[in-house]
Parts: structure tokens; sequence; C-alpha cells
């Protein structure tokens, strides 16, 4: 089982939970993530001054980019969910909570904030490991234990 380290403190995948909250309420808890992850890029311009030499930066904007790969029956899961409720899943906005948590340490978590699929890949492959769904997302922000990159807090 894979690991993750946050403030010095081993978290394995087991007791890690995806919470998926869509425009129509709590999609669900997936609880079978093989991995999580996700980048960003910082876009700053420079203010110069009239000389053209740099004074300072900008705060900018930051996109992000992130994936998860998630067990199959959890995939199932959400297309299920979404067929049920009529929810196109290439339209639908979601927000994703990923809670890191092992007794006796505070709980973490992340946010992906206002994401949408961006794309998936079953890959379905026979063998002694569980079918794992990797699926890309974007998203508009991240926050770690409520807090972005750029000092705002999750409302």
């Amino acid at each position: 089982m894979g690991t993750i380290q946050i403030n010095q403190t081993a978290y394995d995948f087991h007791n890690a939970e995806l919470t998926i909250v869509g425009v129509t309420g709590v999609i669900g808890i997936v609880s079978g993530l093989e991995s999580i992850g996700y980048k960003s890029k910082f876009d700053r311009q420079m203010m110069f001054g009239s000389n053209r030499l740099a004074q300072d930066y900008t705060d900018g904007e930051a996109t992000y980019e992130g994936s998860v790969s998630m067990q199959l029956h959890w995939w199932r899961y959400i297309i299920d969910f979404t067929n049920s409720n009529g929810i196109p899943r290439a339209t639908m906005e979601m927000t994703f909570s990923v809670n890191y948590y092992k007794p006796g340490f505070p709980m973490q978590t992340d946010t992906f904030w206002r994401c949408r699929w961006k794309g998936h890949s079953p890959d379905y492959k026979r063998g002694a490991d569980t079918l794992v769904v990797p699926a890309d997302v974007e998203m508009i922000n991240v926050f770690q234990n409520g807090i972005d990159d750029f000092g705002n807090r999750l409302k």
C-alpha cells in the first residue's frame, strides 16, 4: 500500500478518503484511492518602471491540473450515480476533499475546488491487482488545510 507523508507523519491510502460534492449534493465518499496528485503553474507578470527594469512581481494567477486513480468499483459507483440522476459527467462540477488521518495525529485535508473531469482511461487488465481507473481533472483552486497558495481561505 502506498504512503504519503505530511508534516513528518506517514499516512497510507487506506486512511485517505475522497469526498465528491457535486452541484446536486454529495455524490459520495470514495475510499478506494490508489493515487491522487496535482500540479500548479503560476502565471506572474512583472511590473516595470519608466526605464523598463522590473520593479516587482504581481500576485498573478495559478492554474491547476490533477489526476485521481480509483478502484474500478468506485468509478462504476460514480457512473451509476450520475446516470440515475441524469447528470452528464463531462460537464458536472465537483469539489474533491481528500482527508488523510491517522490515530493520534491531526487530520490533514486537501480540497480541490470546482473540478471537472478532463478525461479518464479505464484500462482493464487481467492480473492479481485490483482494476484501477485513472482520471484527469481540471480544477479552479487547491486549498491545503483550508488555505490556498495566495493565502485565501476556503469559505
